[in-house]
This record gives structure tokens, C-alpha cells and sequence, in this order.
């Protein structure tokens, strides 16, 4: 499959979305804020006939780098984000120190003519250090190329960008930010690239609108590691002002071993918690390993 990604890119200027939580709805915002560049993402895609790919205009290529199976490392890009490093694939990846190594491995490997676009995580800002390239940092710290302030992007001039959205949640005005600093590099003004962004309401399966009954408004997301069950938590609290009630299948016996207590932690955000049997996806069941062991840590 990466293979295959690496030679779709050739004959396009390649740009790659990195990170442990985002690089799906990130890929796809920075496609349409190139005013409809080639993309290749992990979910389907508004424009993609029931796909996350579609040829798109101009010199870009838009790719999901992926960190699963180091499978990022074969691309070659110009330009990148990297959002956030976080420790996921439990299978893959013995500790958070090998997670960062591999993000270490793709950053350094970036031209020196490129960009590197780093978001407000503190660990990718540490990695972002070692590429050999331009670096614009998005978030609050000193030096930033840019930083929130709630709807608005405020960019180091001064220059103040609205970035209401249509995609819910804080964590999208950050991956849209984000966006909008490397389309900024391809030479789209931050404006017009925002513009292009807002009416985007998302990717398949992140926070997906899937209709209302009885007043009961359904929202089906991905989320599978703590820290996107908070965020898709946090944008529910922040779009409705009524009961929460997440119903969460975990994915992988690893991850759920590993992670049980900082899913109980994120669960607990919501009013009412139901949790499913696990998805296995591509392993086998472990013993001792299911639903139950998130139950018990739901304060």
C-alpha cells in the first residue's frame, strides 16, 4: 500500500499530514485549502465517490502519512504537518520513545528546501527541532508563525484570519490552522485558504452527523485512543447543550490492555457510558482482555 502511495506521488509536489490524531481531516483540509489538490487519506472524503482519494488540480499531492507500520517513512515529501505524538499501535511500538523516534526519522528526512508546519503538541515541537528545513510552529509560543484565539487565527504580523468552521471542536480549528500555514508556503493567501476550509464539516467517521430521532441527535466518530475520545467528547459538550451519551467499541486487544484506565478517564466526560465487547480488527483475543476492564476505570 505505501509503496504504491510513494509512486502515485511522483509527478506531483508531495505534502504529508503526520501525526498520532488528525492526519485524515488535516490531508483533506489542506486539499481544498490548495483549491482542490490530489489527495490520498484513511477515510472517505466528501469528493471522493465513497473513497478517500480523488485527482485533483495543480502540482500538489496531499498524503495521510501513516505511522502505523513506519509505513511513512517511504514517502517523500516537500512539505509536512506534524500534529501530535502519542503513544498508539501498542503492537508496533514498545514505548513512547520508539513513537518519537519514527516521527525523528521522517522529519529529518525532509529537504532542506521544504517545510515542516508542527502543531501545539509539546512532544512534535521537541521532534520538529531536527528537521533540516523551515519550521513554522502553530500555537502559543514565542516564535509562532500563527496562534488561535478562539475563532480567529492570528498570524505573527498580526493579521487576524476568522476560522469558524463547520467541523466542530477545538481540535479542528488547530488542524485547520495548520493547513492554512502550509498552503500559506504553497503560495495560497492565508485568507482565501481558510475561506476554502470553513464549510468543510469533515471526513467519514469523524464526528459524522448521522441524523436525528426523537430528538436524539447521532454522532458516529473513530475516535480509538483516549485522547480522541476527549476531543469528540469535548466538541459534543460544545455544539449541544444537553445529555452526553457515548457508546464506545474498543479497537484492538492491545490497545485496550494498554489503555484501559485512560479510556475510563475519557468516558467519563459523558453523562451515560456504554462500552462494547472489543473489536479485534486484525488480532486475536486475548484472554482476560474486554470491555469490562474500560467499565471498571469509568469514574
Amino acid at each position: 500500500r505505501s509503496d504504491l502511495l510513494a509512486m502515485l506521488m511522483e509527478g506531483h509536489r508531495g505534502l504529508a499530514v503526520a501525526g498520532a490524531h488528525g492526519k485524515s481531516t488535516t490531508t483533506a483540509m489542506l486539499s481544498l485549502a490548495l483549491g482542490g489538490a490530489t489527495l490520498c487519506v484513511g477515510a472517505e472524503v466528501p469528493w471522493g465517490a465513497g473513497t478517500g482519494a480523488a485527482w485533483g488540480d495543480g502540482p500538489w499531492f496531499c498524503a495521510e502519512a501513516d505511522e502505523s507500520d513506519r509505513s511513512l517513512l517511504r514517502l517523500a515529501p516537500e512539505g509536512a504537518i506534524l500534529l501530535n505524538i502519542d503513544h498508539d499501535h501498542h503492537s508496533t511500538y514498545a514505548s513512547i520513545g520508539e513513537v518519537e523516534d519514527v516521527f525523528r526519522q521522517f522529519v529529518s528526512g525532509l529537504p532542506a528546501s521544504g517545510i515542516l508546519v508542527v502543531g501545539p503538541d509539546a512532544r512534535a515541537r521537541a521532534v520538529a527541532a531536527l528537521a533540516p528545513c523551515e519550521v513554522r510552529t502553530v500555537g502559543d509560543v514565542d516564535g509562532a508563525w500563527a496562534c488561535l484565539d478562539d475563532d480567529v487565527l492570528v498570524l505573527a504580523g498580526g493579521r487576524r484570519i476568522d476560522m469558524h468552521l463547520a467541523a466542530p471542536g477545538a481540535h479542528n480549528r488547530q488542524n485547520a490552522a495548520c493547513a492554512v500555514a502550509l498552503a500559506d508556503w504553497c503560495g495560497v493567501d492565508p485568507g482565501l485558504a481558510a475561506e476554502r476550509i470553513a464549510p468543510f464539516t469533515g471526513v467519514g467517521r469523524r464526528f459524522e452527523d448521522k441524523g436525528t430521532a426523537a430528538g436524539v441527535r447521532v454522532v458516529d466518530d473513530y475516535a480509538h485512543h483516549p485522547a480522541e475520545v476527549t476531543a469528540t467528547i469535548d466538541a459534543a459538550r460544545g455544539i449541544h447543550p444537553g445529555r452526553v451519551v457515548a457508546v464506545f467499541q474498543p479497537h484492538l486487544y492491545s490497545r485496550t490492555r494498554e489503555m484501559a484506565e485512560e479510556f475510563g478517564h475519557a468516558l467519563s466526560a459523558a453523562d451515560v457510558v456504554v462500552v462494547t465487547d472489543v473489536y479485534a480488527a486484525r488480532e486475536e483475543a486475548v484472554p482476560g482482555v474486554d470491555g469490562t476492564l474500560i467499565t471498571r476505570a469509568v469514574s
